[in-house]
């Protein structure tokens, strides 16, 4: 009598908590759609370099507080010559990107910075195709910059607010598989690569989630952002395509 009482309790907390995990889904997915919807990529024309950047929401500035805090508006104002052109779309995932190189083959610029994954991560879509696609991407890429690309993936989905145990460990996990992909893949194609991944007891996002992310629980806000260009900046620096974006 007692097994099955405890039983009985077990399963409706089992089946309260999976409510509230459901309603928690559905409120913070209404509000990064909203965010979204808002997003205003940060863009411009100058007489300098022209730097072309392709991706998500992330790139777009999604959830952060003015375009000028997202990693383009941040690029922008330490290179203050450079043109910038942002063609990142909310949703746009591996698959989009593919088809808009496709449809898009005379671009030129100085430089290419992408950054996708966390939409293929998120809606987990099949891993057929991926890396083939990833190939795709960085020959197209190449072409357009004469080489010079510089590629994110998402950061470590099991660690945003968004979810919590056990998606959290599953997104974990699909986040590195999908990050090993890349690593591969940008490695095969000779582009950099900026690694947002960072284990659980050592990302600050997980550490600091009110001071880090935006109300989605998804998008860095403004100082996240921060921290993503840190990493970037890094990688401009050492492939010395900071010193190609100083000069006219």
């Amino acid at each position: 009598m007692l097994i099955l009482l405890f039983l009985q309790w077990l399963g409706l907390i089992i089946f309260c908590y999976a409510l509230f995990e459901i309603f928690s889904l559905i409120l913070f997915g209404s509000i990064a759609k909203y965010l979204g919807y808002t997003t205003h990529p940060y863009r411009r024309e100058r007489s300098g370099k022209t730097v072309i950047i392709l991706g998500d929401s992330t790139v777009a500035g999604t959830g952060s507080e003015r375009p000028e805090f997202s990693l383009a508006g941040r690029l922008g104002a330490e290179f203050p010559l450079i043109s910038i052109r942002n063609y990142a779309k909310v949703g746009m995932g591996t698959r989009e990107l593919a088809v808009f190189l496709r449809d898009h083959p005379d671009m030129k610029a100085d430089l290419v910075i992408i950054q996708i994954g966390g939409i293929d991560t998120l809606t987990l879509r099949p891993l057929t195709h991926f890396s083939r696609r990833l190939d795709y991407i960085f020959a197209s890429a190449k072409k357009i910059s004469a080489g010079r690309v510089v590629v994110s993936s998402s950061a470590n989905l099991g660690t945003i607010p968004f979810f919590r145990f056990p998606l959290s460990c599953y997104f974990e996990e699909r986040t590195r598989k999908i990050r090993a992909l890349f690593l591969e893949a940008t490695e095969s194609a000779e582009v950099s690569y900026v690694d947002l991944f960072e284990e659980k007891a050592a990302d600050p996002f997980r550490q600091s989630p009110h001071l880090l992310f935006a109300s989605d629980g998804i998008h860095p806000n403004g100082e996240g952002y921060g921290l993503w260009y840190t990493k970037l900046r890094e990688v401009l620096s050492t492939e010395r395509y900071d010193e190609l974006l100083k000069h006219q």
